[in-house]
């Protein structure tokens, strides 16, 4: 996900006070003259807005064509049989033949979910946009648009917190508040399922974690302060498979640090990732609360532990007592108060790890090869 900034008009209207009624802020992600809630690629440059099948996703974010919501095998089968065809669905790059411009295309996009799109007036509302919003044993994965869908979303305000279906969208009220259904931000997952972050080099995923948890909590041990930006700058710069891991892996390093060290990190690292820039940031104060400081520390040890070696999260763990005497009634983002706590969140860790190492589909060991046999 690449950090968004403020376009001049809106920066001017913040500088001189004017307010709108409607829309918060009109926003677009990937700069082709089609705003965020009307884009039906909003995270791919598409000013065609070419959709061959009418389903509200451009073809440029879609090679699901048959509909199942994920580029799989059958679309693979269906684009070798239209290859050189003039089909309007199969045609990715509006070319007007199916050729191996539309090949390369569909590789990208293989074993993804379409879009995200802001055409579609059916879009379902937000699920999730922290793991903190998810049920018990479930973590946030950024659909139903693929896994950076929550690209679309820019915060100003807070969003309202573990309440299925009342989450982000740029359509923010500014007289109420109130928060507008048509971007969805995320969508509540079962860890034994996995994600996209497993297709990602697992000891890669456990560094990139380390250095935000360290961006996050050294500001805050010294008495807040906005995220390091040295810090944040190295995990930002670390190169992966997919495109906008490292945003996505602070919010996951986030979670972790609201389980243990308190929960104003999801909304300190939310309001970083949309105004990094923002001369009002969010703090979380920890200089005179050595338990949470220690509890955030060890806590993403464990995760990092976790990532490289299975079961090494519990031992790291087990050490917050010794300095949070108040342990019992911590973790409450997603443990119940009492004598289990610990052991919930060692068990929340050791999910999480599970849920970012493990893909969330199998891919094939060479897609490329796979594609080229498909269209010969």
């Amino acid at each position: 996900m690449n950090i968004i900034t403020r376009p001049l008009p809106v920066i001017l209207s913040l500088l001189l006070g004017i307010s709108t009624a409607m829309a918060q802020d009109t926003w677009d992600s990937d700069m082709d003259g089609k705003d965020d809630n009307s884009d039906n690629c909003t995270l791919v440059f598409n000013p065609a807005q070419l959709d061959g099948d009418g389903d509200y996703l451009g073809n440029l974010c879609d090679a699901d064509f048959n509909g199942d919501f994920v580029t799989n095998f059958i679309d693979l089968s269906i684009l070798g049989d239209q290859f050189l065809s003039a089909d309007p669905i199969t045609d990715l790059n509006g070319d007007g033949t199916v050729n191996f411009g539309d090949v390369s295309i569909f590789a990208g996009l293989f074993m993804s979910q379409p879009g995200p799109t802001g055409a579609d007036p059916n879009q379902p509302p937000c699920t999730c946009y922290f793991s903190g919003d998810c049920g018990t044993g479930s973590f946030c994965n950024y659909g139903p648009g693929g896994f950076v869908t929550e690209s679309n979303c820019v915060w100003r305000d807070v969003k309202p917190n573990g309440t299925p279906g009342a989450g982000c969208s740029i359509e923010s009220n500014r007289n109420t508040g109130n928060w507008g259904p048509d971007l969805c931000d995320g969508l509540c997952e079962s860890f034994s399922r996995g994600s996209m972050l497993g297709l990602e080099d697992t000891k890669q995923v456990a560094q990139a974690m380390q250095i935000w948890g360290a961006a996050m909590l050294n500001p805050s041990a010294a008495g807040g302060g906005p995220v390091d930006p040295i810090l944040a700058e190295q995990a930002l710069t670390m190169q992966f498979r997919h495109d906008n891991v490292p945003l996505m892996l602070g919010r996951y390093t986030a979670d972790a640090l609201a389980l243990s060290a308190g929960d104003p990190f999801h909304d300190y690292f939310c309001h970083y990732e949309g105004h990094p820039d923002d001369p009002v940031q969010p703090t979380v104060d920890l200089a005179d609360d050595a338990c949470r400081v220690t509890a955030g520390q060890l806590t993403v040890q464990g995760l990092v532990a976790e990532l490289n070696v299975k079961g090494s999260a519990r031992d790291i763990m087990n050490d917050i007592p010794s300095v949070c005497p108040g342990w019992q009634t911590m973790f409450t983002t997603q443990c119940d108060a009492g004598p289990d706590a610990l052991n919930c969140a060692i068990q929340w860790v050791e999910n999480l790890a599970y849920f970012l190492s493990t893909p969330a589909e199998q891919s094939a060991n060479s897609v490329h090869e796979l594609l080229s046999t498909a269209v010969r």
